[in-house]
């Protein structure tokens, strides 16, 4: 009789659920929602009626390792001929070139991340000698790590090797899609989020290990600024283990172990003069990004979609993942707030969310650390039934991803210089260096900015990212800090008045799918500067290798100045 009651609860959940979720999803496609229904009735009735799959026991964990190491290899390089992903990573390239001693971050070159993440970067680069092809696969290797450290946390709580190799395949599978292929910050930043995580939830939290644990959250702050949200998760994970407001001790390690990387940071930036740079960028500006755009819940679907389109059955996993998750809560919310591991994952997965709904511009990287706190919460909460039916369903969209891409990959790897070689502004950079006689030249780029790297050239702009130049409270602040300097016209016009040797630029853009002239300044150089000649471009234009998201309407001006 219980069990006949259990079912009929199951069974009106189930039904609640998938009302909630076609709710959601109404805009979509109608075929993306008859497919999702018919998934989620099998998945429900499977859980409901069926035996439990059998749990394949993996004998070796480094054996587990290998096999994740070979797909997540497989399947990052797929995309490794195409040039460039997003802008976002030569932007911080160029930014990075000229860190060191004799130059902070921001000081010459401005982005918007922390400064430890522009030193990162500029040893990466040195490591590939900077070579971007060398400098992505070394990415790849950071991005395995946390892949490596995910595997040992659910092995720590879980003491069960294929869960573990499941939820390790099931982020680097989310990771296949092309958006995730980038070098962004959230690479960065997942290597301590990660480790912060892991090391809460296997020490005592004594006020060592408070401040070491804190110490480690405090260099992602030093890499994005808006991984500080997950000290409110931390905070609420250490008071849930302690059962008790924290004494003076606690927090004064807590409050130490936050502060003490950045206060070096702050006596750098003072010592040089630059101190309200450092406060800028870590309270005017980001909170100004915050408000530059809003938190669309559509987007989330938009974001799902595109899932589906690339694989199928990876869409269906994070649909039941979703089901699953509302199944168990509405059957006993008490399960999240029992198990200390399965508290912290979901506290942290909340924070990962709120830094995507916060940051509101819908930009899909900023799912990164969702992503990874998914597919931890997915192995820790669920039941191995419902484990082993998700399980099922990433094994069938991991054989389709890898297969799908082992054979591009292959080629990539295998031919690293002749990928590199057909990198278009490599070649276009080559072009533009054997014009001069020595390297004594200077580059004012607007756009096309990996130009700049390949050159090893600083911007004679101060921004560097082509959309920060319209950002109308970037350049306000910068101004008001008297690090971008500008004209009675622009600070377009002003830099381009400094007649570098050569000017690189774009006169119109993409915008809601139709090419839109940029007026913001004229970048016909050679109309109005008769010292100036300009480059045939037109093959690199062409050239599909120049960016994933290829735009057929991007220009490449390059102007020359006669000498």
């Amino acid at each position: 009789m219980k069990l006949f009651y259990s079912n009929i609860k199951t069974r009106y959940l189930g039904i609640f659920s998938i009302i909630i979720f076609f709710l959601l999803i109404n805009r979509l496609e109608v075929s993306i929602q008859i497919k999702t229904l018919a998934v989620i009735l099998f998945g429900l009735i499977y859980y409901q009626y069926l035996p439990e799959l059998k749990t394949f026991n993996i004998r070796q964990n480094y054996f587990a390792l290998i096999l994740l190491f070979i797909f997540f290899i497989f399947t990052q390089n797929q995309f490794l001929n195409y040039e460039t992903i997003s802008l976002d990573t030569p932007s911080y390239l160029v930014a990075s070139q000229n860190v060191g001693f004799a130059e902070l971050p921001l000081e010459k070159q401005w982005e918007s991340k922390g400064p430890l993440f522009m030193y990162l970067y500029n040893f990466l680069s040195f490591l590939g000698n900077d070579n971007l092809v060398y400098f992505k696969l070394l990415n790849d290797i950071l991005l395995f790590f946390v892949v490596i450290v995910l595997f040992c946390t659910i092995l720590l709580n879980l003491r069960n090797n294929f869960n573990s190799f499941l939820g390790s395949l099931i982020f680097s599978s989310l990771l296949s899609y092309v958006w995730y292929h980038s070098e962004f910050s959230e690479i960065y930043c997942l290597i301590f989020i990660s480790l912060h995580f892991h090391y809460v939830n296997r020490y005592e939290l004594n006020t060592h290990n408070l401040f070491i644990s804190s110490l480690i959250l405090s260099f992602s702050t030093l890499i994005n600024q808006a991984t500080f949200i997950f000290y409110i998760s931390y905070l609420f994970l250490v008071l849930r283990k302690k059962q008790r407001f924290l004494n003076y001790k606690e927090i004064l390690s807590i409050s130490s172990g936050a502060l003490l990387p950045h206060l070096l940071f702050i006596i750098l930036y003072f010592q040089k003069g630059l101190l309200d740079l450092y406060i800028s960028n870590y309270i005017y500006l980001p909170f100004n990004y915050i408000g530059s755009d809003k938190f669309k819940f559509y987007e989330l679907f938009v974001w799902l979609k595109r899932y589906f389109e690339f694989n199928e059955f990876l869409y269906y996993s994070l649909v039941l993942i979703f089901i699953f998750f509302i199944i168990k809560v509405f059957n006993n919310l008490y399960d999240i707030f029992k198990d200390k591991l399965v508290f912290s994952a979901f506290i942290y997965l909340i924070a990962s969310f709120l830094i995507y709904v916060i940051a509101g511009h819908s930009y899909e990287h900023h799912l990164f650390y969702s992503i990874y706190f998914i597919s931890l919460f997915t192995l820790v909460f669920l039941n191995q039934k419902q484990i082993n039916i998700i399980g099922a369903i990433v094994f069938i969209s991991a054989i389709q991803i890898f297969s799908t891409s082992f054979v591009i990959s292959y080629n990539n790897l295998t031919n690293i210089d002749k990928v590199y070689n057909d990198y278009p502004l490599y070649a276009l950079s080559k072009e533009i260096d054997m014009i001069f006689e020595d390297s004594d030249y200077s580059v004012l780029a607007f756009d096309h900015i990996l130009i700049l790297y390949y050159l090893q050239k600083p911007n004679e702009s101060y921004i560097i990212h082509p959309f920060n130049h319209y950002e109308d409270y970037i350049l306000d602040e910068l101004k008001d800090l008297n690090l971008l300097m500008t004209n009675e016209a622009s600070h377009f016009s002003y830099y381009i008045e400094l007649e570098p040797d050569v000017i690189i630029c774009n006169s119109q853009a993409i915008i809601d799918g139709d090419p839109v002239a940029l007026d913001s300044y004229n970048c016909e150089i050679h109309d109005y500067k008769k010292n100036y000649y300009k480059l045939d471009t037109s093959k690199y234009e062409d050239d599909e290798k120049r960016e994933y998201f290829f735009d057929p309407y991007k220009i490449i001006n390059v102007y020359i100045k006669n000498s």
